[in-house]
């Protein structure tokens, strides 16, 4: 009989510091703080008055899928926030997905 410990089906082979630092780069005022140890998704609080389900539907014509954060937070006051899913795309993209997501955010802003 095998005594290791089991090993789980999925495993996030990467953490989230390509994200962040993508972020940190591209739109530093998105970058949350501290950085999570792990995890699949980052958290980006958005500046005030940015409706984060308008933001989403912009980033993803642009080619970058992100979810509004509304929907998350059903029992706090509404505030916007995205969800930034890491986990799935290699971290060589997200410096190209961050940079589309920040002209998804300045469109918006127009």
């Amino acid at each position: 009989m095998d005594a290791s410990p089991p090993r789980p089906a999925h495993r996030v082979a990467h953490p989230p510091r390509g994200a962040a630092a993508a972020l940190q780069r591209h739109l530093p005022e998105l970058a949350p703080q501290p950085i999570p140890r792990g995890g699949l998704h980052l958290w980006a609080s958005l500046p005030e008055g940015t409706d984060d389900v308008a933001l989403a539907a912009a980033a993803a014509a642009e080619g970058v899928i992100v979810f509004p954060g509304r929907p998350w937070y059903a029992s706090e006051p509404p505030a916007p926030h995205l969800r930034l899913t890491y986990a799935a795309a290699p971290p060589d993209r997200m410096d190209e997905a961050v940079r589309r997501l920040a002209r998804a955010l300045r469109k918006a802003r127009e």
